[in-house]
């Protein structure tokens, strides 16, 4: 038993709480202009002509990745079986308390399963928590909105912070490529982005069809080999690397990179993120991503300009399908490039370079605030419920 202040007990979930899966409804149930919203797992995820929730409750995500989450529905909903309803079984605690005491909780012994996590309500029910007086429950919500009032408005600053950074890095990219950085686009010249690479199109391949690199191929360390999620804009991340042995590695040598290519999305949204080879083993890529050998072109220069908004404009308006949307090779090469003289786009990438090296600093910043904030919540939740927050309270309320 945890050395709890006078008045607290300490109480299994499914004693306090009801606690159960609703019925779930299918995606293809949704109605688009439906009366009611539908909660899902993670919050809204479409609308219903029925609701099965009169009031608003307390859930927990009880599927996925985000298993853990507590959220709270709005009056009126139908909740989904992807998310755990807990329902106070009397007037001993308030929804509002009992939503900020689970988010105080760690979920992670309760949760099973690792391809699908999920919480069920065997493993749900006894987990134990905290449960203070109904008076002090009262000043624990106080305190605690007061608070988090307060560092909402913080992070509402940080993320209108990021919104801003991300407006200008867009647009500084279009002024970049578009002329109106260095003062119009004379002397500039229209081409294929084959013709910028090494060998034409034979500088731009793309990676080996799954008939050529299965995944049984992939071991555990070896030749690296670049997927998609490897991809960031002007960034390679090495996590999560796949292998291949030197001889597979020789037999696929054409689908092969070296240090100052640029590897390409060809899959997804959005479309063609590029980022340049540097500093890391060569390898191969796989079949989503496009390998391109620049030749007669600034390879940072490009780099940059294939993650512009007007080249990304351009790839997007030839993409093909849709729940998958991708370009195809033959796209790539013959995409259109408006390209300035050599010593106009070294100017381009030092101005880029200078002001987006400012840029990340500022973010950096933003980044260290929104960990402080999340850690300060934390730390709130579990003094709340250790009894520390309303020490001095209780001094003359008890």
């Amino acid at each position: 038993m945890t050395d709890l202040p006078q008045g607290w007990r300490e109480v299994a979930l499914g004693e306090l709480c009801r606690v159960y899966q609703p019925k779930t409804i299918s995606t293809k149930e949704l109605i688009e202009d439906g009366e009611f919203v539908v909660f899902g797992a993670n919050g809204v995820i479409g609308r219903y002509d029925k609701f099965n929730h009169e009031e608003s409750e307390v859930t927990v995500t009880c599927r996925g990745a985000t298993c853990g989450t507590v959220n709270v529905t709005t009056p009126k909903a139908w909740i989904t079986g992807n998310a755990m309803v807990c329902q106070p079984n009397d007037k001993d605690i308030s929804k509002t308390l009992l939503a900020l005491l689970l988010k105080s909780v760690d979920f992670t012994p309760v949760i099973t399963g690792t391809a699908q996590p999920q919480i069920t309500r065997t493993s749900l029910s006894p987990l134990l928590v905290n449960v203070p007086p109904l008076a002090e429950q009262e000043r624990i919500v106080e305190i605690l909105e007061e608070q988090f009032s307060r560092l909402d408005s913080a992070l509402a600053s940080v993320k209108a912070v990021r919104e801003k950074a991300k407006a200008f890095r867009r647009s500084l990219l279009h002024a970049a490529f578009t002329g109106e950085l260095t003062g119009g686009t004379e002397g500039w010249t229209e081409t294929s982005l084959a013709d910028l690479c090494r060998g034409g199109k034979d500088g731009i391949v793309d990676g080996p069809f799954g008939s050529n690199l299965k995944r049984s191929d992939f071991i555990d360390s070896g030749i690296p080999v670049l997927k998609i999620q490897n991809i960031k804009q002007n960034e390679i991340v090495l996590k999560k690397m796949d292998y291949v042995s030197e001889e597979k590695y020789n037999q696929l040598s054409r689908h092969a990179y070296a240090e100052g290519d640029i590897i390409m999305t060809k899959l997804g949204d959005p479309l063609g993120i590029s980022a340049i080879v540097s500093r890391i083993p060569s390898g191969l890529i796989v079949a989503d991503l496009v390998r391109l050998r620049p030749a007669m072109v600034n390879s940072k220069f490009l780099c940059w300009q294939l993650n512009s908004p007007t080249t990304q404009h351009l790839l997007n308006s030839q993409q093909k399908g849709t729940t998958r949307p991708r370009v195809n090779l033959s796209m790539v090469r013959e995409l259109r490039m408006l390209v300035p003289p050599l010593v106009a786009q070294e100017l381009i990438v030092s101005i880029l370079e200078e002001q987006f090296s400012k840029l990340d600093k500022a973010l950096e910043v933003a980044n260290q605030l929104e960990a402080r904030i999340a850690s300060e919540r934390r730390s709130l939740l579990h003094s709340a419920f250790t009894g520390e927050l309303t020490s001095q309270w209780r001094k003359t309320h008890v």
